[in-house]
């Protein structure tokens, strides 16, 4: 199992604080958190950013297929972004539905993914009322 020690940061504890310490993850999971005092200026460390209303990123527009969309959830990642619900709109038939399910494994547990791309959660329509 690999382990990852991420020393000296400030820490974000969502809806608790923010302090100094240490972060061990295992096998890709927070295993341990170390709060202990730590001198002079040190990096924020923070959950991963999840994109729940979003058509694009930079030049990728999501409707324009899933390759946009793959493109698009590899540079939300760049910007801390761990999870990705896009919102589509025009691409959305019972057909696209599908395909764009199976390719980003929607119906299953645990999509497979790099770990340098955010994970596409699920697709939103952003129709009403939808034609689906």
């Amino acid at each position: 199992m690999t382990t990852t020690r991420i020393d000296n940061v400030r820490l974000v504890v969502p809806g608790e604080k923010i302090a100094t310490g240490s972060l061990r993850l295992a096998a890709g999971k927070i295993a341990a958190v170390d709060f202990h005092p730590v001198a002079g200026k040190v990096p924020l460390l923070t959950p991963g950013l999840i994109d729940v209303h979003t058509h694009g990123i930079e030049r990728h527009i999501y409707e324009a297929g899933p390759d946009a969309l793959q493109a698009g959830a590899t540079a939300l990642a760049r910007y801390g972004t761990t999870s990705v619900l896009p919102t589509l709109y025009a691409a959305l038939t019972r057909d696209t539905v599908g395909s764009w399910s199976r390719r980003f494994g929607l119906n299953s547990s645990c999509a497979a993914r790099s770990p340098l791309t955010s994970k596409v959660t699920n697709i939103h329509p952003s129709s009403f009322p939808h034609p689906l």
